[in-house]
């Protein structure tokens, strides 16, 4: 059975606010999440790469509880260069002693994807086509893992965009209008169930300084962002998008004093736990009824198809298939396509005389098949049960 907490886990951009990262992390090690893939844009690289690299929210605390943001900005600036806070040397050297302090197995200090156990993918935007270069194992095994933080950390103003062949790669939240999962072919083909974390800020209507205006117009852009993302695939069984509120934090402010910080890491911890407790386990009771009436309807066809009689198999598909239209933003699209692909040999199969269907063709494979997707929508619904039996203990 598959572990009903394992997770491809994403962690998107949000600046200075990805400090309730260390929170989220914290809830997710109580909670007992376990991953598969670790992924990140922006912000969202950095703590994805130290975690894969092992670094426990403990850790991850006292590490920027006392970072100083402003050690970062080497300006850079000159004839013919674009204008950014920071070029990314000293962030990449900072990045780099961190990662070696947890891989100290390997001989070298600029480590690469393939020194990594963890599958790890950083999520970057190509300036010139607007889309997506991802540094992974699988990709660029041999890409040093800070400079593609640095590159995915690459907010226009902030560090200058990375030349990498022919593109011009800057800041992966660039597209965070689309679910992080779709921009790369390892994340979208990942095996599990896909946990996307987004951070989120208050849309003010006061505008008392230049810098909450621009916090206000930075916020409600992600905002309007991550709701057609989480109206779309939120209530899915695949996809959890878990959305942190950072409430009035700027998202740019480097000087961010330490009741802050201390406030963001606790609202990342909180939010993730009231994800998991209570937003978590009433969408999976919803999943568990659709599954549960999919199951019901596939074993009473499956007996039609036992007995021959392709009327009767017909007849239970056609609910079936009101279940799925009426479900579909719920169902794994795995679970669908077999469904689909199933009913699609169920009818090709069928042989006809004048106006009616009288038996089926190659009933042992159908029945074969059948019973794939019989044990595929039961593994889905007695891991769903078994997240919500977790939960009432």
């Amino acid at each position: 059975m598959v572990n009903h907490l394992k997770y491809t886990c994403l962690f998107g951009g949000g600046a200075v606010r990805g400090l309730a990262y260390v929170g989220a992390i914290r809830a997710l090690e109580e909670l007992g999440v376990e991953y598969d893939i670790i992924g990140g844009s922006s912000v969202g690289s950095v703590f994805a790469a130290l975690v894969a690299c092992g670094y426990k929210s403990y850790e991850l605390e006292n590490l920027f509880m006392k970072v100083n943001f402003e050690l970062f900005k080497d300006i850079h600036f000159g004839f013919g260069k674009p204008f950014a806070l920071s070029r990314g040397e000293i962030f990449v050297d900072w990045l780099n002693e961190l990662i070696s302090r947890k891989i100290t197995n390997k001989n070298k200090t600029n480590l690469t994807f393939a020194d990594l156990d963890q599958d790890l993918v950083i999520v970057t935007t190509n300036l010139k086509t607007f889309t997506t270069q991802e540094f992974s194992k699988i990709k660029t095994p041999d890409f040093e893992i800070a400079k593609a933080i640095r590159i995915s950390s690459s907010m226009p103003g902030l560090m200058p965009p990375y030349k990498y062949g022919d593109a011009e790669l800057v800041d992966g939240d660039l597209q965070k209008a689309s679910p992080m999962w779709r921009l790369t072919d390892t994340l979208e083909n990942s095996a599990s169930r896909i946990m996307e974390f987004r951070l989120e800020g208050d849309c003010s209507n006061e505008a008392k300084s230049p810098v909450s205006f621009i916090n206000t117009i930075y916020s409600c852009i992600t905002d309007i962002a991550t709701n057609f993302v989480t109206e779309i695939y939120g209530q899915n069984d695949r996809y959890d998008c878990i959305r942190i509120n950072t409430g009035s934090i700027f998202f740019a402010d480097f000087n961010l004093d330490r009741d802050s910080r201390r406030n963001l890491i606790n609202s990342g911890y909180e939010q993730t736990m009231k994800y998991f407790k209570e937003i978590l386990p009433a969408k999976k009771e919803k999943i568990e009824n659709v599954y549960s009436a999919i199951l019901k309807y596939l074993k009473n066809a499956n007996k039609g198809l036992k007995a021959n009689n392709v009327e009767e198999v017909q007849w239970w598909f056609g609910d079936l298939f009101t279940i799925l239209c009426e479900n579909k933003e719920i169902v794994d699209k795995t679970v669908y396509d077999k469904i689909v692909n199933l009913k699609n040999m169920l009818m090709d199969s069928s042989s006809k005389f004048l106006i009616f269907y009288t038996k089926f063709n190659d009933r042992k494979d159908l029945e074969k098949c059948m019973q794939e997707v019989i044990n595929l929508v039961d593994e889905h619904a007695s891991e769903v049960k078994l997240f919500l039996q977790n939960q009432n203990q």
